[in-house]
């Protein structure tokens, strides 16, 4: 791992989508760090010095789904560009932390690459 690259939490229960948005990442230069649950993020939290980015899906297995990771992660590290992916309904402003944005899935690396600079320009 480049400790140059950004550093990437992505979380995604879905092995298949999982590996096509790390294939997307990696290509636009984010080191990454893989969870199939928000349980399994948190813990690779608890054990990093942190992220620039979160990438999360919103439905997961679990204790808790991609938006109540998304509001924990923007307690630890305010700082973090949050991302949040989902094939099902967008989520209410209200349920998003600030500054986060929503990318409806099938995600392209197209949209991916033009909603992560939309965050870092924010």
């Amino acid at each position: 791992m480049d400790d140059q690259n950004p550093r990437s939490l992505l979380v995604e229960d879905d092995g298949l989508i999982r590996m096509d948005l790390a294939i997307m990442l990696e290509e636009m230069g984010y080191s990454l760090t893989e969870a199939s649950s928000a349980d399994q993020a948190l813990e690779l939290l608890n054990e990093s010095n942190g992220f620039e980015l979160l990438v999360t899906d919103i439905d997961m297995p679990g204790a808790m789904n991609g938006l109540a990771l998304a509001v924990a992660v923007r307690d630890r590290l305010p700082q973090c560009q949050i991302l949040i992916v989902s094939g099902g309904r967008p989520p209410r402003p209200d349920e998003m932390p600030a500054g986060s944005r929503f990318l409806p899935k099938p995600v392209t690396s197209s949209a991916l690459e033009e909603t992560i600079r939309a965050l870092n320009a924010a």
